[in-house]
């Protein structure tokens, strides 16, 4: 997040899980000191390359939710797979021709289509790829969930949103005084958290505000803490009605 918020203008979305999962299945074709340090820097446990591979490309469709995820590793045409991924190649590894990038284009972001239901398409350009492009690690991610609360789609108003400090606009909003949510509040980070369950329980959506108009670039350069990755991040609970 923090190298992305330098490179980035607009708005953009990262998924960390997405990162973790393709290295992971990468690190089925390493061995040696490249081994360890993938299974190092993800913080993978030594186990078999099978059930690493098997967690990659799943499906949760509860009755509450849906979700699909699935990575893959695309292969120059001319290196061969090795024998010992033949009986997972046909899910995780395929060949192309990179040379020929708009049919090479074509299937990565096909695939991707299939695993996010249509709705991330057009990922790799074609003039992205060409006869020097060794390999591709791509991973779709997608999920579809009902709001335990759902808010009514009628906005109720404006209010003033900050893009900057000193740059405002006038945006919709949603209002519900009969719901409840979990909101704490970070002392450390100068930021509000704001849980929002889907129904069922079993997923939730955090919201993160800063509570500074000029905050925002300070919670992306501790992205790490805000997601309470780090094992001092303290955050206090309270329970209001939104």
């Amino acid at each position: 997040i923090q190298e992305l918020s330098t490179s980035e203008n607009g708005n953009f979305v990262v998924s960390p899980f997405s990162i973790e999962a393709t290295l992971a299945l990468a690190k089925t074709a390493f061995k040696g000191e490249s081994l360890e340090e993938i299974r190092n820097v993800l913080h993978l446990p030594d186990d078999k390359d099978k059930l690493i591979i098997q967690s990659l490309l799943s499906e949760a469709n509860s009755k509450f939710y849906n979700l699909h995820t699935g990575s893959k590793i695309y292969v120059k045409k001319d290196i061969p797979i090795k024998e010992k991924f033949k009986n997972t190649s046909q899910v995780f590894y395929e060949n192309l021709d990179f040379s020929q990038s708009y049919d090479s284009s074509y299937f990565v972001n096909r695939w991707l289509e299939d695993r996010t239901e249509d709705r991330v398409t057009n990922v790799i350009n074609a003039d992205e790829l060409n006869n020097t492009t060794r390999v591709v690690l791509v991973n779709g991610l997608y999920f579809t969930g009902k709001w335990s609360k759902p808010f009514a789609f009628t906005a109720n108003g404006r209010l003033k949103f900050y893009k900057k400090p000193n740059e405002t606009i006038y945006v919709d909003y949603l209002r519900d005084t009969s719901a409840h949510f979990n909101y704490y509040e970070s002392q450390d980070l100068k930021a509000q958290f704001l849980e929002l369950p889907f129904l069922g329980g079993e997923a939730l959506m955090v919201v993160v505000l800063p509570k500074e108009k000029d905050g925002l670039s300070r919670l992306e350069n501790q992205s790490e803490a805000v997601f309470c990755l780090n094992t001092k991040c303290k955050t206090h609970y309270l329970i209001f009605p939104a």
